[in-house]
């Protein structure tokens, strides 16, 4: 948890690419690291607590969400300290104000260049946090935000019992798997940066899912986060769920975009762990251990492992331009013309008219539901001590706070 945060929002009249490319420029100019750039969300850090002792940049955490309403785009920012091992918790909001104040006031500069009538605005108010007990796990939770994100999640989650996601509607409750958590998640993030893909109110209630859903993670403890929900939110959670559950039933691929250049490369998450599985195997083990694992004859083996150096992971650099920063967003493979689907959303393919809703017919979120348990209610005001004064009860015994009541006997906030 962060000690010291700031959030802040600008509204900008310009196209979703243009800001997304102003905020990259900012985070750019102040040597920020990308972690993940999926749909809406981009988040990045920058320092280390390790190099700050040495002179170095203190460390930040900037996670973002870039959405677009018609002819407007909404860019909501949120900064952290990120320090892994605070010695001195009162001095940390001294520290980061001017801080997030400059990448604040070089955000502006940027959003200028896009939309000119971006107003001069004052630095968002620092929230200072309660420092939490320091333990050994969360010492080690603080690094691990510091690793890139292809890495991050598989650390965290050998580290730490995966979190599901308890969604809470007034009537019905719902557990979603971890899984199911990070795809709608995923997909959550795709459809707010793609203002065609639903209808304006439904883009909007999935947009704010994609924030409350991220908040619940983020805070969320096991077994399981608790997301509370109204009734006309329950559709944008079964549409995400329908659409992961689509994902799920097809072959997922995902889509590799240069930032520079704007080449695409289609990648097969699955294919990409086995290689990596099969590098660290053959590292550890070496190739008689490799060979025994795979029951592979050793000399085919050999020429095989000689090989694998050309076997790079598709995240590499560009092979047009060598650009290192890409953004990612998921796709399918068409059932019926084989043709690799990169809509946002999945409902018929354009080249052979395939339904892909006739997948999951006739299932529902809502199918697993459990009712919702009542509210607790109030615990009962404790008895007054004995030797207490208590307040006279019973007719004609008010209490000298008591509001004045009867005809014409106004209450003093009427």
């Amino acid at each position: 948890m962060d000690l010291v945060t700031v959030d802040f929002e600008r509204t900008l009249h310009a196209p979703i690419e243009q800001t997304r490319q102003a905020l990259f420029e900012t985070l750019r100019q102040l040597e920020f690291r990308l972690d993940r750039t999926q749909g809406a969300v981009v988040e990045a850090h920058r320092g280390s607590g390790l190099r700050a002792g040495l002179g170095g940049q203190r460390p930040l955490r900037l996670s973002a969400t870039v959405t677009s309403h018609g002819d407007t785009t909404s860019l909501r920012v949120h900064l952290g300290d990120g320090e892994a091992f605070a010695t001195a918790p009162a001095s940390l909001p001294g520290i980061y104000a001017p801080l997030f104040a400059d990448l604040q006031q070089r955000l502006d500069a940027e959003l200028r260049h896009v939309d000119p009538s971006v107003p001069p605005t004052a630095p968002a108010p620092i929230e200072a946090h309660a420092a939490p007990k320091p333990t050994v796990e969360r010492g080690i939770s603080g690094l691990m935000r510091r690793l890139p994100g292809a890495v991050r999640k598989p650390a965290v989650r050998a580290m730490k019992q995966e979190i599901s996601l308890l969604v809470v509607a007034p009537d019905v409750s719902v557990t979603l798997t971890p899984e199911e958590a990070d795809t709608c998640l995923a997909i959550a993030a795709m459809v707010s940066a793609d203002p065609t893909a639903l209808p304006p109110t439904m883009s909007r209630r999935v947009e704010n899912l994609l924030v409350a859903m991220s908040n619940a993670l983020a805070a969320g403890k096991p077994p399981a986060a608790r997301l509370e929900i109204t009734d006309a939110d329950k559709p944008a959670v079964e549409f995400l769920w329908q659409q992961q559950l689509l994902r799920q039933r097809l072959p997922i691929r995902e889509i590799h975009t240069c930032r520079d250049c704007t080449l695409q490369r289609v990648v097969n998450p699955d294919y990409q762990k086995r290689m990596a599985k099969s590098r660290t195997l053959q590292g550890t083990l070496g190739i008689a251990g490799a060979a025994a694992e795979a029951t592979v004859n050793p000399f085919v083996l050999v020429g095989k492992l000689m090989n694998v150096g050309q076997f790079k992971p598709a995240t590499d650099a560009c092979r047009r331009c060598e650009g290192t920063d890409t953004d990612v967003s998921l796709a399918t493979i068409c059932r019926r013309c084989h043709e690799i689907r990169s809509d946002t959303v999945l409902r018929r393919c354009p080249d052979c008219d395939y339904l892909f809703l006739n997948r999951i017919a006739g299932q529902s979120l809502w199918a697993r539901a459990v009712p919702t348990p009542p509210a607790p209610a109030p615990a009962p005001a404790p008895a007054p001590a004995a030797g207490t004064w208590a307040p006279p009860t019973g007719p004609g015994k008010a209490t000298p706070w008591d509001p004045p009541t009867g005809p014409g006997k106004a209450t003093p906030w009427e």
